[in-house]
Parts: structure tokens; C-alpha cells; sequence
């Protein structure tokens, strides 16, 4: 009996060393260098050529030479992006605090210019059209005052109308993110998962973020078993004009392995008694339905969909990465592509404005059906309406017009405009020395 009794000892001994070994970092480097070596072996992961990846890489910091961009320039490149009819974007960015206002350039360079041209060309043209009945004797100069006063009160109302137009140099640049993120349609952004109290989370900002992202009923815990996900002390979502603007929100948070590796991923964490999701894991959850979750041992289950997801011991999943280098995996785009297309369209108006405004964009010069720079002007405000609005319903039918408009533009650069504009200031250079009324007669 003391014979069995001792050998229970000595295996209950054992048991308890190597279990305890494994948790050291020895065997926990062993147990990752043979998950490495599977992985190899393991066929490539299948890759989803639908999935494009926007990288904010070195070219784009060293070309628009900032860091981190500002949020008026990323919000600028997620509404180019409408334009390739997406079906969700995701976030792996956080926006957690304020940032500082920014200048709109596009009320800078193009709206106020045209106001004030536009408003003081009114003003003129009523004063000089007074001046002259007065001079005529068209009008008597007893029977002015009323219309001094229209004129002042005229003057008055644009001064006011124009100090509003210059406001709106001055932008919110969080806000206008926010909005061109509802402009998009289907967005995840962030609601970070912490390891310390953060007393600058409002209570409303956390209520908003509970109420809205967290799984809920969504998601059944075992109730035979152990909750397998880890906890955090504080969530850290994306600030109220971000979050209150996406479709859903999850974390970005990835344990790190000792040897700097990314092995396994959270898909779930707990705070306070609510569930939040990883940022691509709810993401994939919403775009499948929003099924039904359980936990069933060391598996996560989607109900419905007959999905069942392995689970390590500390309730993560082992990521099976392909077998390519980052830059190689998926399809990739650089951010400042994004940049430099709304740069070099902004540019060829510019340009043709010059042009314009010499004369020489109509006819006989171009014989098109449209007047360029108005096509242009209404095209781009009516642009800025929809996204200030939110509303992404118009973006195929704004590229259509676009890509007309940029049709007609190659048609003047391409065709014989530039050959009788040259040939036209060969000719006028021979005239030196007559005045512009004599010219304009030749």
C-alpha cells in the first residue's frame, strides 16, 4: 500500500513540474518554434483578391512630408476611395484624441476668390449703373436717398455674407472626417482594449460605446466551462465624431510572442461584463450577418453558419499567416497614389483657370458642348455637399460626370486649341505697337 502510495506521489509530482515547465520560456519558445515549423509545411493560405490594403508606408510620409498625416488629408483620400464602389473599410488606425483645426483649402483657393470677385463685380457694376443716371439726368438727384440706402444696405448684407464665407476657411477637421467615414458607407473603427483606468473617457462616450459595439446577447459564454477571454481594465474607443459615424468598431490590440513574432490573436475581450470584438474578427462577424455566438469548450462557434473556430488555452486563435512577406500578401496601394490624384486633378484646373481667364479655354479655340470651369465649379460644390451631408449615394454618378469632364479636357489639350492658340500670339506679336481695341479687331 505505502508502495502505491508513493508511486501516486511521484507521478502527481511529475505531472505538476512539466505542466509548471511549460509555462516557462524555454518551453514556450519550443512550443512557438514548432508552431513556425507547421506553418511551413502547411499549404498557403487562400488569399481574397477582393481585400485591397492602403498602406500610410514611407513614400507617402517622405512625399506629403508629415507624420502623422492630418485627418483633412485622410479624409480626403477615404472619399477618392468611395469612388472604387467598396463594400467596407477598416480602420487600423486610432482616433482617440482631438486634433487641431485645419484650413480649407478648397474654400481658400477656389470658393472665396469667386465670392469676392463675384460680390464686389455686383457692388460696382450697381454703383456705376447710378452714378451714370445721375450724370445722364436719367435720374433725380432729389429722389436718390431711398436708393443710396438699397445700395448701402445692399453692401452691408454682402460685407456680412462674405465675413461668413471666410469662416468657413477654418475647419473642424475631426468633424470632417467623421463625415466623409458616413460618405463611405460601411466603416470599422476602433475601441481599444486597456490596461489602465483612463479617467478622460466620458461616461457618456463609454455608454454610447457599450450600448452600441459590444456583443451583447450576441454572445453566449459556456456556461459549464471557463470564460477563455482575456480581460481588460478599460476600453479606449475612437472619439464621438469617428465612432458615432461607423457601422461597428473593434480592437487592433495582437499579443506579441518574447521573440517579437505575432502568433495568436484575441478575437473577443471582456471589460466591465461586456464583449468586444478584434478589429478584422468584427468586421468579418458584421459582413457575415452578426450570427449568434457561443463558446463550446476551447471553440468559439457561429451559429448558422457552420463555423466552428479553435481556441488556445488563453482563449486566443493561431493566425495562419501566408506564406509571402507583408508587402507580397494581398493587394497593396500607398496612400499617397490616393494624395497625389486628388494633387494632380486640383493642378490641371488650376492651370486651365489660367487659361481662362485669358480667353482662350472657348471658342474658336474649343468647340465642345460644355463650358469647362462652370462643369467644374458645379460639379466640385455639388461634390462638397454630398459629403458634407454624408451622403455617398451620388459617388458612381460624380465619377461618371467627372470622367466626362476629364474626356472634354483631353479633347481641348489634345486637339488643335494649342496650334491656334500659338499661331494666334505669333500673329499679335507683329502688332506691338497698336492699342487692344485696334487688336481685338484684327
Amino acid at each position: 500500500m505505502k508502495k502505491v502510495f508513493t508511486i501516486l506521489i511521484i507521478t502527481f509530482l511529475s505531472a505538476l513540474i512539466f505542466s509548471g515547465l511549460l509555462f516557462t520560456e524555454f518551453f514556450q519558445g519550443l512550443d512557438s518554434k514548432l508552431y513556425d515549423l507547421m506553418l511551413r509545411i502547411r499549404p498557403g493560405v487562400e488569399q481574397d483578391e477582393r481585400l485591397l490594403i492602403v498602406d500610410i508606408d514611407d513614400l507617402t510620409i517622405t512625399n506629403i512630408n508629415m507624420y502623422p498625416l492630418s485627418r483633412d488629408i485622410f479624409a480626403d483620400g477615404i472619399v477618392l476611395m468611395k469612388e472604387f464602389d467598396p463594400y467596407w473599410g477598416v480602420l487600423d488606425i486610432e482616433f482617440v484624441d482631438r486634433s487641431p483645426s485645419g484650413i480649407n483649402l478648397s474654400v481658400m483657393n477656389r470658393r472665396i476668390p469667386d465670392e469676392f470677385s463675384r460680390t464686389f463685380s455686383d457692388i460696382r457694376v450697381n454703383q456705376e449703373s447710378f452714378f451714370q443716371s445721375l450724370v445722364e439726368g436719367r435720374f433725380p438727384i432729389e429722389e436718390a436717398g431711398p436708393v443710396i440706402q438699397q445700395l448701402s444696405d445692399f453692401t452691408l448684407s454682402e460685407e456680412q455674407r462674405l465675413y461668413s464665407e471666410v469662416q468657413q476657411i477654418a475647419r473642424d477637421n475631426d468633424e470632417y472626417l467623421g463625415l466623409a467615414l458616413k460618405y463611405f458607407g460601411n466603416i470599422t473603427s476602433t475601441v481599444n482594449m486597456m490596461d489602465e483606468k483612463d479617467p478622460t473617457i466620458t461616461d457618456d462616450h463609454r455608454k454610447y460605446t457599450e450600448d452600441t459595439f459590444a456583443l451583447g446577447d450576441k454572445l453566449e459564454i459556456d456556461e459549464d466551462g471557463v470564460d477563455p477571454f482575456s480581460m481588460a481594465v478599460e476600453i479606449k474607443p475612437s472619439i464621438m465624431k469617428i465612432i458615432s459615424r461607423s457601422t461597428t468598431a473593434g480592437f487592433p490590440r495582437v499579443k506579441i510572442d518574447p521573440d517579437g513574432v505575432r502568433r495568436r490573436v484575441d478575437l473577443i475581450y471582456q471589460n466591465d461584463g461586456n464583449y468586444y470584438g478584434q478589429l478584422g474578427f468584427m468586421t468579418y462577424w458584421n459582413m457575415m450577418g452578426r450570427p449568434t455566438m457561443s463558446t463550446e469548450g476551447n471553440s468559439l462557434l457561429l451559429r448558422g453558419k457552420e463555423i466552428n473556430i479553435p481556441l488556445t488555452q488563453d482563449g486566443r486563435m493561431l493566425i495562419h499567416w501566408p506564406k509571402a512577406n507583408y508587402i507580397d500578401s494581398f493587394r497593396h496601394v500607398s496612400f499617397y497614389d490616393l494624395y497625389r490624384h486628388d494633387n494632380l486633378f486640383n493642378d490641371l484646373f488650376f492651370n486651365l483657370e489660367q487659361i481662362e481667364q485669358e480667353g482662350l479655354l472657348g471658342y474658336p479655340y474649343y468647340s465642345g458642348e460644355i463650358n469647362k470651369m462652370e462643369y467644374y465649379r458645379e460639379l466640385e460644390s455639388l461634390k462638397e455637399q454630398f459629403v458634407m451631408a454624408g451622403d455617398g449615394s451620388a459617388s458612381k454618378d460624380y465619377r461618371a460626370a467627372r470622367d466626362f469632364l476629364l474626356d472634354e479636357v483631353s479633347s481641348f489639350l489634345n486637339g488643335e486649341g494649342e496650334a491656334m492658340i500659338l499661331e494666334d500670339v505669333e500673329t499679335l506679336s507683329q502688332y506691338d505697337d497698336l492699342t487692344d481695341e485696334e487688336l481685338f479687331k484684327i
